[in-house]
């Protein structure tokens, strides 16, 4: 297994030399389980027993990623090393982003801004509306105003 930098080591530049891609089908395995353990925490689906989260939204989750742009940023020299994500789609109005993901140890170093920043130059939109709110983009709904909207999780669904 590759080791990822240290935070302590992290800079503008190294921060900027990151690989910006979209997902490979190889990337869905780590997506998919860091989307469901980061997300248990969550105000969501806070007194959702595991057996009833996990189940549900696994299958919420691998249809979104069917159906969804995945925005990753990754090691250049070895692009299978991913330290964030972004699950977004377009939609009418502007974009949806279902979910953000940095690993823990580069939290706080705008890699995850980094995404978010390439993804609105991409696409311009008019509103941006999210379905997974977590309490570390609170300032950025207020900031951004952007639009909580979950129930665009459940088109095409059926649990």
């Amino acid at each position: 297994m590759i080791d990822s930098p240290n935070l302590d080591d992290l800079d503008k530049s190294f921060t900027e030399s990151l690989l910006l891609r979209s997902a490979m089908p190889s990337d869905a395995p780590f997506i998919l389980h860091s989307w469901l353990q980061s997300f248990r925490d969550g105000d969501m689906v806070e007194g959702i027993p595991n057996q009833i989260y996990y189940h549900h939204h696994h299958k919420l989750v691998s249809n979104l990623l069917r159906r969804c742009a995945v925005t990753v940023l990754s090691d250049p020299s070895a692009p299978e090393v991913i330290f964030g994500w972004f699950c977004w789609e377009s939609c009418e109005k502007g974009i949806i982003i279902h979910y953000a993901y940095v690993k823990n140890e580069f939290r706080k170093s705008r890699l995850a801004s980094r995404i978010l920043e390439a993804i609105l130059d991409s696409e311009e939109p008019e509103y941006v509306f999210v379905t997974h709110r977590v309490n570390p983009m609170g300032y950025e709904f207020k900031k951004r105003k952007w639009i909580y909207n979950p129930y665009l999780l459940f088109k095409e669904v059926v649990l």
